[in-house]
């Protein structure tokens, strides 16, 4: 076929075309795209909150975040304040690094720990009634009382370590374990009221017990002197019943020096309460002011004494502070004897008592001031959450 002039027109055109069209491609496909940087973190703060709490975090190249984490979980939210800041609120959270993404990459920051939610109005048992604590043991692989760093003076059947409440407990097997004067905070020789060998103010046992049913009376903290036998100064024992029943005996043995002055029998609780929880927290408080003795069991005011009743007179004397004699021993695990109470030879165990107690104890904190209610229900909250 014949082309004419304007056929060789267009033909020429079109390849003028193709030619523009390669080149154009062929320059834009050997061009440099835009480098994004790698965002850094170089802090954040505060670096423990709790959830719902915002964390301003600080570092560089951080416009254009699409996520934020905390301990690998996602923040409920986050805020691009500039290229150096972001405010995130921490979501459900977790423990670990702090982590930041954008286009040019992921950046982390070790060291953020997620702050538990207060229960009753603590972060720990540590926080209730802190300056008042006498002694605590924490149980956590030693024996050791943590107030003061003392050690048991005296030590009888089997100890082991074991899971407990809160971190770890002690394992006893017909064991129990004695502390000299100054794990309680009280001097050597007897000083006058108001001092650090009174409870004028009053006083609290509280102790975390897992304990097999037991016909015996059987103690779980005393603190004794030789001075009067087979009866301790203040006690907590108790008995558990195969119907999860429990009994507890608690009370004072001395006021003044003019004793003993026993409680004992007339606050015996029998049955105290039923429970079938793993640990049992049992509590009891001395109020210095009304003279009353209060029984708790996880976290429930059970009982309540008034020892300006009890036998018919009142007790303790009014006029007196109840007094820390010293020296006194603190016992966990049995009664006094001769084993818990050294210096004291002629001491026996009557037939009705427990040697040593079989079960696992953990968390034993003894106070100078009578906690409240919700003082008491608090340590019974944390301790079931492990804090």
């Amino acid at each position: 076929m014949k082309r004419t002039k304007n056929d060789w027109l267009v033909i020429s055109s079109l390849f003028i075309l193709a030619i523009t069209t390669m080149l154009a491609c062929k320059k834009t496909d050997n061009s440099t795209p835009p480098v994004v940087p790698k965002p850094t973190i170089t802090s954040f703060s505060p670096d423990t909150a709790a959830s719902g709490a915002t964390v301003t975090i600080t570092g560089t190249d951080l416009t254009g975040a699409t996520a934020v984490s905390f301990g690998g979980i996602p923040a409920a939210s986050f805020t691009v304040t500039n290229s150096t800041t972001i405010s995130a609120v921490v979501g459900s959270g977790g423990s670990g690094d702090v982590s930041v993404t954008t286009p040019g990459g992921t950046a982390t920051l070790s060291g953020f720990v997620l702050k538990a939610p207060e229960i009753d109005g603590y972060n720990s048992s540590d926080e209730v009634q802190h300056d008042n604590i006498i002694a605590h043991w924490a149980f956590d692989g030693t024996a050791t009382e943590s107030v003061h760093g003392e050690n048991p003076v005296l030590m009888g059947g089997a100890q082991s370590y074991v899971t407990g409440r809160i971190g770890q407990a002690i394992h006893l097997d017909a064991g129990w374990l004695t502390y000299g004067p100054k794990a309680t905070d009280a001097g050597e020789d007897n000083t006058t009221y108001g001092s650090n060998d009174t409870l004028q103010n009053g006083y609290t046992l509280s102790v975390w017990a897992q304990v097999p049913d037991t016909s015996l009376l059987t103690n779980l903290f005393q603190l004794s002197t030789p001075n009067i036998p087979n009866w301790p100064i203040l006690g907590m024992a108790y008995r558990k019943h195969a119907d999860n029943s429990f009994d507890i005996d608690g009370g004072l043995g001395n006021v003044d020096g003019t004793g003993p002055h026993l409680t004992y029998a007339a606050t015996f609780m029998e049955p105290a309460f039923y429970d079938s929880l793993d640990w049992t927290h049992i509590v009891i408080t001395y109020n210095g002011s009304d003279k009353t003795l209060h029984y708790y069991a996880n976290g429930i005011l059970r009982n309540v004494y008034d020892l300006t009743t009890i036998g018919g007179t009142p007790f303790p004397d009014v006029n007196a502070s109840l007094l820390m004699i010293a020296p006194n021993y603190a016992t966990i695990g049995t009664f006094e004897s001769t084993a818990s109470t050294p210096g004291d030879a002629s001491t026996t165990i009557p037939d009705y008592m427990s040697a040593g107690l079989t079960g696992n104890i953990d968390d034993v904190r003894f106070y100078k001031t009578a906690l409240t209610d919700d003082e008491v229900k608090a340590l019974f909250d944390l301790g079931t959450a492990g804090r």
